[in-house]
């Protein structure tokens, strides 16, 4: 984010109501705001460039495969500027094949002869036998470790280990907190050789609500950690991001091809972060991003030797986009194998950053042949990548503003890869205030406040007193009449003052949906919907049954959903699903709220197995914006209309199509009346249609 004069904060309230009660409720407000204020004013600032109401967040993602060699602070200085040249908030670092050996790690002991101490040793002389195995059995541990154990040193509260630390990670952490003083590391992960490091400013930390992490192996067996990928999820305030950092498949083929396609959906399915966790990070979480050595190879539809052959003959001309046009990731985001919800910056722009030869730093770009940098071993190819994807209508809020490889790191043959973006977030004036949706999981426990009406708390005290009523207001005190507690709109039951939106979903139809049972049973699916909102207290609580979940999660809350249809694959659902939306508060507060359309197959003797989600922007249907995958339909007495139709998705992966009908109707709870507001979307006769 821009970083220019702190925000000035908001004038000192003014109380209006004159009592012990209300006058206790304020002072409790008075010091969540000040608390709030002094927290975030200083670190969320408004940037010029942001749209209206939003606030910009500049982050920047570096992958490295390190080849087991120990990077030096130089190599660091490659890998991310020194001290975020002052103007990222968040630094990613995912690394793979990231441990190194004992001496390696740690700094070699001065000689004698420096007269610091020291073995008397010899240089030049041959270790012991002893020596010998001591080593080969520590080469051992290092090899088993660097494929079954995890390590989280995250230096914060949110997560905590009583694991050890490795030399080797003592020496890395080092290093980086050297070079990022201003920083604070949320998240230090190992899952064998693979690393996850994010590092978020440290002035920006009190705005971290939540962090998550999580990991999957695909290595031998799918069990060790070889191979995999770990998965981070960094909650600032309303905004939530993901950041899956893998090593996957190597090798050129068509097998280890599809094994690397495979591995990404296992990684996805196996990672599951947020709440509730029975989807993938990318579906559950505003932006996502997916980096590291994914190792998929240039492939020109020949055999190993020509597919060298050809690429080397466009790396003669300079013509990488020859090589990128034949890059299997592409192909398999086109031909929906992988991440197909992902997109990347043109990777074109740079070199093949695989198989480079270690120690020469630079590039084709450099003046270098391509005989110097590449190793004949193999073809060289994009192995080292960053993808990106966001929720539906979310997208303008992500940008990529640059990729680039880094040549200049020479102890891997890898060039590492390092892109930066923008995301615009809710600016801190609307953070600071919409206590319900921003800060509601960070407020004091004495505050106990409640949303009574739609309108944002602002910093006069008269404000504050419409908007909340403590838990324990104190209605028989006799400065509270009835007369002031009307002027003040203060109730004991809030739902006299919700609005709402009941949803219908009807029509509602699938096609081509992926087959769950097994041929023995006749194949198919036996398909039914749930519908499951991905924030709390969105859905009234009057739809909601406490139930076993049937996705084996535990106890889940069962929401509502159509009857089964059996052994179809092309299902139509003559069920009519009718949900209420709670709209106490304004509809900017929906922006970044989500409904999952869970498409479930049923089994009669195990647990039911998810196919796939349609994910829904609620500010979007709300507001009847329409957005991507849904479009106006008709208007029919006095109704509009539009019709969803969108892909069914698990693990970024299509799993069938979705296509169905909402109708939306406003209605005050207190009277039950039908509302009207062009604020929320254009509105006749008091009812939106949306499909």
């Amino acid at each position: 984010m821009s970083h220019s004069d702190p925000i000035t904060p908001p004038p000192a309230p003014r109380p209006v109501v004159k009592t012990a009660a209300t006058m206790e409720f304020v002072q409790k407000v008075h010091k969540v705001e000040r608390q709030h204020t002094k927290i975030l004013a200083p670190q969320l600032l408004l940037d010029s460039e942001a749209p209206p109401n939003c606030m910009r967040m500049n982050v920047l993602i570096a992958t490295v495969n390190m080849g087991n060699a120990m990077p030096t602070q130089d190599d660091i200085g490659e890998l991310v500027p020194e001290d975020g040249d002052d103007k990222y908030d968040v630094l990613v670092v995912g690394m793979q094949e990231a441990t190194f050996g004992e001496e390696e790690a740690l700094p070699e002991p001065p000689s004698p002869a420096d007269g610091t101490g020291g073995s008397a040793k010899k240089r030049g002389s041959k270790p012991s036998i002893m020596t010998k195995a001591v080593k080969a059995v520590k080469k051992v541990e290092e090899t088993f470790r660097g494929v079954i154990s995890s390590q989280d040193t995250s230096d914060n509260k949110f997560t905590t280990t009583d694991m050890p630390t490795t030399a080797d990670s003592t020496a890395l952490h080092a290093m980086l907190e050297r070079h990022l003083p201003s920083y604070s590391g949320v998240v230090r992960y190992q899952r064998g050789e693979m690393r996850l490091h994010i590092y978020v400013r440290s002035s920006l930390v009190p705005a971290l609500t939540d962090v998550e992490v999580a990991a999957e192996n695909t290595g031998i067996g799918h069990l060790l950690a070889n191979k995999g990928g770990i998965a981070a999820r960094l909650t600032f305030t309303d905004t939530s991001l993901s950041f899956v950092t893998c090593h996957i498949q190597a090798h050129e083929g068509k097998e280890h091809f599809q094994r690397r396609c495979a591995d990404i959906s296992e990684i996805l399915g196996g990672t599951k972060l947020g709440n509730p966790k029975r989807y993938d990070v990318s579906l559950i979480s505003h932006h996502t991003f997916v980096f590291g050595d994914l190792n998929f190879r240039t492939d020109f539809g020949k055999g190993k030797k020509e597919n060298k052959e050809l690429c080397y003959q466009a790396l003669g001309k300079g013509d990488y986009e020859e090589i990128y046009r034949h890059d299997e990731l592409q192909r398999a985001i086109c031909n929906g194998e992988c991440l197909t919800n992902f997109q990347e910056g043109d990777c074109s722009k740079f070199p093949p950053t695989f198989k480079v030869k270690r120690h020469v730093k630079g590039s084709l770009e450099d003046g270098h042949s391509v005989e110097d940098v590449y190793n004949p071993q193999r073809t060289p190819s994009y192995c080292d990548r960053i993808l990106f994807t966001s929720l539906p209508g979310l997208e303008k809020k992500l940008k990529q503003v640059k990729l680039e490889a880094i040549p200049k790191y020479s102890a891997s043959d890898h060039n590492p890869v390092r892109s930066t973006f923008t995301i615009d977030v809710p600016a801190i004036e609307d953070i600071e205030w919409h206590f319900p949706s921003a800060l509601m999981s960070r407020r004091p426990k004495d505050a106990n406040l409640k949303v009574y009406t739609s309108t944002p708390v602002k910093a006069d005290s008269d404000r504050i007193i419409r908007d909340y009523t403590p838990d324990n207001f104190d209605l028989d005190h006799p400065d509270s009449t009835p007369e002031k507690r009307e002027e003040e709109n203060i109730f004991k039951d809030n739902t006299n003052l919700d609005r709402v939106c009941k949803v219908t979903f009807l029509d509602m139809r699938c096609r081509n949906l992926t087959e769950m049972d097994p041929s023995l049973v006749g194949g198919g699916s036996d398909p039914y919907i749930q519908f499951v909102p991905l924030s709390d207290h969105l859905l009234k609580r009057q739809h909601i049954k406490k139930k076993r979940n049937t996705l084996g999660n535990g106890a889940f809350s069962h929401y509502k959903k159509t009857k089964t249809k059996r052994h179809n694959v092309n299902p139509v659902f003559d069920d009519v699903i009718e949900l209420e939306i709670d709209l106490s508060q304004e509809k900017d507060l929906l922006n970044g709220k989500f409904l999952a359309l869970t498409i479930i197959d049923h089994d009669d003797l195990s647990e039911d197995d998810l196919i796939g989600t349609v994910v829904l922007n609620l500010a979007s249907l709300v507001g009847g914006e329409g957005g991507n995958g849904v479009r106006p339909k008709s208007i029919k007495g006095g109704t509009s209309s539009i019709e969803i139709s969108k892909p069914v998705m698990k693990n970024s992966m299509v799993q069938g199509h979705f296509e169905g009908t909402v109708e939306m109707c406003w209605v005050d709870g207190k009277i039950g009346q039908t509302m009207k507001s062009k604020k929320f979307g254009e509105i006749a006769g008091g009812c939106c249609v949306i499909s």
